[in-house]
């Protein structure tokens, strides 16, 4: 009798160690279920057997997998219901040798199956870390009941079957996210067509050449970058372009708008958060952890509620942190870029923004000028964002109108780039012939309030001659220094209305602090603000 035990214990060594050869080199899902399934049935004697899996979202046990099923056909229980989910709701096998007799037997299943069930031997699936995944059962042995061995048999075999669907789910996770980056490298690669294939790197004024060379000299390091400027005036888009530039151009670009979210789920988006927090959460990558290697873009980095800047900077500090609700430290290798539209210094000086992580994100500054300080690069663009509208609405050629190049110049642009994009392709919208009229469109749209499109491009009419020639006649001024007369007086009167107050007039007239600063030191407005 002992050598009939221990000739059936090789047997099944041998058979185990064959199963797990063929566990760890399967890489389709479904095909690897179904080996379980049969050599489980193969080397345990009995009738049949089943895969349960617990699917969290639904917070249902699932299987399709099972000896006897036809294809396609799908078992779905609750969490806890019969023998399966006692063992997945406990961690606990269950060795049932009269099905029927006992009452957490839900018979429902061989209804629907039209099987005859008579004894069970059920054990979950855990993961290394104890996590239930699912639960393997065995059905009907075919000689007595199932044995203490045939618990230590499917308890080994329960162990590699959780290993090698872990192995699996990581395996196609793995080529999801490389199908993902292929994809967005892609995409990369389609919008930086030649150098700089960005609406926002055409021209070549001394400002956006200087913005050029910073770019290239700091792509080809892992610094951190600090990327300022008025709205609109494409800092996500500078941002990107010098991640597809650098080392990290294979990785991920992962960007966050820090103004989007409150500051309860600010953290747990940027650092990730632990399953089981609170009742129905589920574990949830962060920012960070999806961003290692890669480069993570944080914009509107002046709007970060200050506690979440003591945490960011720590981050920063050690490459390090912790999920919401986690007990580990998660090493990350992360370039951060962030961004902003505000005074930085002054959010130091009012005590909204830390000075030391002022420091460690401005490694190296980029300011991205706005676009009315950007001379005759402005028709250049205008002419390339309209062929780029042309192109996406599939239509024929379409041309400018003088007095159109003429009115790009003398407009302010108070939303930069994005403005005048959107400008444009509300022009091509309305126009019906190839000539777009772009100051006749925008004066009857009327947008805007005080500065407004309407005002300034018609405040004065055309000037004569080409485009850039503008001689100045006191008695017939051009239309630059109509509006120039006008921004003037506007800016005079307001700040005179609010006693100097900065912030009161900025918002007054429509446009950011820092702009209004801008125009201020143009004019030589300072001491009306004393």
């Amino acid at each position: 009798m002992a050598e009939l035990k221990t000739s059936k214990r090789s047997e099944i060594l041998d058979s185990l160690v064959h199963v797990g050869n063929v566990f760890n080199t399967e890489r389709d899902f479904d095909q690897l279920l179904d080996t379980i399934v049969a050599e489980t049935v193969r080397i345990l004697g009995a009738d049949r057997a089943s895969l349960f899996l617990l699917d969290e979202k639904s917070n249902q046990i699932w299987s399709k997998i099972a000896t006897g099923l036809n294809k396609g056909q799908e078992i779905r229980l609750k969490k806890n219901q019969g023998i399966v989910g006692s063992v997945i709701s406990t961690g606990k096998a269950l060795n049932i040798p009269d099905a029927y007799g006992d009452p957490r037997f839900n018979r429902k299943i061989d209804q629907f199956t039209g099987y005859d069930t008579k004894n069970i031997l059920c054990f979950p699936l855990k993961t290394f870390e104890g996590e239930v995944i699912g639960a393997f059962q065995v059905l009907n042995k075919e000689e007595g009941s199932f044995t203490h061995e045939d618990e230590q048999t499917l308890s080994l075999l329960a162990s590699q079957a959780c290993v090698a669907i872990e192995n699996v789910q990581q395996y196609r996770k793995s080529v999801e996210r490389h199908e993902t980056l292929s994809t967005e490298n892609q995409h990369l690669k389609k919008q930086l067509v030649g150098k700089y294939a960005y609406p926002a790197f055409v021209g070549d004024s001394p400002p956006i050449l200087d913005v050029k060379k910073a770019m290239d000299k700091v792509s080809t390091t892992n610094a951190n970058v600090l990327i300022t400027g008025e709205s609109g005036t494409g800092k996500e888009l500078i941002a990107r372009a010098v991640h597809s530039k650098s080392a990290r151009a294979n990785r991920r670009f992962v960007a966050l708008n820090c103004a989007a979210l409150p500051e309860s789920l600010l953290e747990s988006e940027l650092f990730g958060i632990e399953k089981g927090v609170a009742t129905g959460v589920a574990k949830r990558i962060g920012y960070f952890e999806q961003a290692d290697q890669g480069t993570l873009f944080l914009d509107e980095i002046g709007e970060m509620p200050i506690a979440m800047q003591a945490k960011l900077l720590r981050t920063l500090q050690e490459q390090a942190f912790m999920r919401v609700g986690g007990s580990r430290e998660i090493q990350v290798d992360v370039r951060v870029i962030a961004a902003s539209n505000h005074d930085l210094w002054q959010a130091i000086q009012d005590g909204k923004f830390r000075e030391d992580l002022f420091y460690r994100l401005n490694v190296f500054p980029i300011h991205l000028p706005a676009l009315r300080d950007r001379g005759n690069d402005i028709p250049m663009l205008a002419k390339f964002i309209l062929g780029n509208v042309v192109e996406k609405m599939n239509l024929s050629e379409k041309f400018f109108s003088d007095e159109s190049l003429e009115a790009v110049l003398t407009y302010s642009w108070p939303g930069n780039v994005r403005e005048l994009e959107n400008t444009i392709e509300r022009a091509v919208i309305l126009t019906d012939g190839p000539l777009v009229d772009l100051k006749s469109t925008v004066v009857e749209m009327g947008l805007g309030g005080p500065g407004a499109v309407a005002a300034e491009m018609a405040a004065a009419p055309p000037a004569s001659g080409s485009l850039g020639q503008r001689n100045f006649d006191p008695e017939h001024p051009n239309m630059k220094d109509a509006v120039k007369s006008l921004e003037i007086e506007m800016i005079s009167e307001v700040l005179e209305q609010t006693r100097g107050n900065q912030i009161r007039a900025a918002k007054t007239l429509g446009i950011s602090r820092e702009g209004l600063r801008k125009k201020m030191a143009r004019y030589n407005l300072e001491r009306r603000s004393g």
